[in-house]
């Protein structure tokens, strides 16, 4: 088939609405509970001239707030009151309107543009929002820094990443940012970073969590973020004096040290004394030989299954040193020592303790498997659930500042007052190098302005709840104005007989819904701005008066004004 018919042949289909392009999508139009017409996202938000701007500027100022965390920490309380029961009180109607068209725009910058056109369309929704500036690229030179301005001045420059992804930017612009090489040109004593972190679960795929930090560069705190070292943490330890005992106390289970009690080594005790025939009966000791009736020997069945051990009762040192084989003869005259197994306590050094250090008494290292004494103390480097940073070089700070460091070292001080104009003869100004911030270091360095959910059901949600809570006539004004944009398309562009017949209805709607939203269901007083009639001197008349004409355009300017 040709591909230029082909593509007409789905245009034609597509404005008529007789091919469904996705089935989700229209279930969300379906489950949706108002539907507004479209925001046009522009990067014109960010100029203050353009005529972009008063729309976003509409919306922007019904959420409360003139800095980035007030605004954002303001949108999140809005989606989390939608967890509560009566949320009427809480928001007016031009509040709620207003917030769920900037949510919806907000996430399809995010989820909808590529990496570099969600950046660029990211900051002129915050310039808009702010009451800032996006800045201009120059024709020539350097870029520009800064993305925006907040408010009347404030320099911000905005990046949007994944989790764990770094800040860059060009070594030499910051350098001229605070330094200009252009004649005349005044230098900057700071630059403010706002990261937005996204964070998605593969699980979870409608998950969008967005994370807002916050930081300064400042000509003080230079060398401390651009060719930053690295940090980690160690765990700060401190000695501790261990006492052998049968249950570790707290501070090792917190430092995870395991104490082995181990009874596994029997100690044989002496039981009882006494010749053959008083240690045993008869059938315990039989007879060795007829002939000597009263001469015996130890039984081997009593030797492993009793675990019985015998030794002679006078000896030097420890009986269990002298215990007699079994079968052999004892002597029916002599005495003899009955040993049965016990149990002796015995504290063994683990594994854990060897990597915590411990020490004897003399300042001895121990090695895993000693016993230790109950009678003497043990001394071990153990956490105190503290740690503290350890800091590295990294090789951004020698691929900047390489040729300073093994030239002029002492020049590599930001109290220095010609600092920056030192920095243009550093490696990394000449060679125009990239910085680098990990994430690492700009999570634990930054502040954390606050976070806001831009999850599909999250956002559905909040609208359910707080249109609901509306009039509902407010809502069908706004779907009715929808269908009626739509519909007017579709008769124009598409050549829909029943597209132009159903926009008529959706007008008649919409002026329906409009007047009794508004309070303006009563008779007409010939005072309605939206109406062309003469002026009426008379307070108000109870009886009807027809407008003369209709005016659709004054009508919808008084509407967003209203919603708005």
């Amino acid at each position: 088939m040709n591909t230029n018919k082909l593509i007409n042949e789905l245009m034609s289909d597509l404005l008529s609405k007789k091919v469904v392009i996705k089935e989700e999508e229209e279930e969300r139009e379906h489950l949706n509970p108002i539907r507004f017409p479209a925001v046009k996202i522009t990067e014109a938000w960010g100029q203050r001239t353009s005529a972009d701007r008063r729309v976003i500027e509409l919306i922007a100022k019904n959420i409360k707030g003139t800095t980035v965390r007030e605004k954002v920490n303001n949108l999140q309380a809005f989606i989390d009151g939608a967890l509560t029961t009566d949320v009427s009180k809480k928001f007016t109607v031009a509040e709620i309107l207003s917030k769920l068209m900037y949510l919806e725009s907000f996430r399809s910058i995010i989820v909808e543009f590529n990496a570099a056109v969600t950046g660029f369309l990211f900051e002129a929704l915050l310039a808009g929002t702010t009451e800032g500036e996006q800045i201009a690229d120059p024709v020539d030179g350097s870029l520009p820094i800064e993305d925006i301005l907040v408010g009347e001045k404030t320099p911000y420059s905005l990046k949007v990443l994944r989790k764990g992804g770094v800040v860059k930017g060009s070594f030499k612009n910051l350098v001229d940012y605070f330094a200009p090489s252009r004649p005349g040109a005044e230098g900057r004593d700071k630059i403010t970073y706002l990261i937005v972190i996204k964070e998605t679960n593969d699980e979870e795929k409608d998950r969008l969590l967005l994370k807002f930090y916050e930081f300064d560069i400042t000509t003080d705190n230079f060398l401390e973020w651009i060719g930053h070292k690295n940090v980690k943490d160690r765990e700060i330890r401190s000695p501790y004096e261990y006492y052998p005992g049968p249950e570790p106390d707290d501070a090792l289970k917190r430092d995870g040290i395991k104490v082995t009690n181990d009874f596994s080594r029997p100690k044989l005790e002496v039981t009882k004394t006494g010749r053959p025939s008083d240690l045993f009966e008869k059938r315990q000791l039989r007879q060795y030989t007829p002939d000597q009736p009263r001469t015996f020997k130890i039984p081997k069945n009593l030797w492993s299954k009793a675990r019985v051990r015998i030794a002679p009762s006078e000896v030097d040192g420890d009986h269990e040193d002298h215990i007699l084989d079994a079968g052999t003869i004892l002597d029916p005259e002599l005495e003899y020592v009955l040993l049965q197994p016990g149990q002796e306590k015995t504290y063994l050094v683990t594994g854990p303790m060897v990597k915590a250090g411990i020490q004897n008494q003399a300042g001895e290292y121990m090695s895993k498997g000693d016993k230790l004494d109950e009678d003497q103390v043990y001394t071990m480097q153990i956490r105190q659930g503290k740690t503290e940073e350890r800091m590295s070089d990294t090789k951004d700070f020698q691929r900047l500042y390489g040729n300073i460091l093994s030239d002029s070292p002492e020049l590599l001080d930001t109290s220095n007052p010609n600092f920056f104009e030192v920095l243009k003869n550093s490696s990394g100004y000449l060679k125009e190098t990239q910085w680098h911030i990990s994430s690492d270091y700009y999570i634990r360095r930054a502040e954390l302005l606050g976070e806001l959910s831009l999850s599909r059901k999250h956002i559905d949600k909040t609208a359910w709840t707080y249109v609901y809570a509306m009039k509902g006539e407010i809502r069908k004004v706004y779907n009715a104005l929808t269908s009626l944009i739509e519909n007017i398309n579709l008769y124009f562009l598409g050549d829909n007989q029943k597209a132009g017949m159903d926009a008529v209805q959706n007008s008649a709607d919409v002026h329906k819904y409009t007047k009794t939203s508004l309070g303006m269901d009563r008779p007409f007083t010939g005072r309605e701005p939206y109406f062309d009639s003469p002026p009426v001197d008379k307070p108000y008349v109870t009886e009807a008066k027809k407008p003369s004409k209709f005016k659709l355009d004054s009508f919808i300017d008084m509407l967003l004004k209203h919603s708005l």
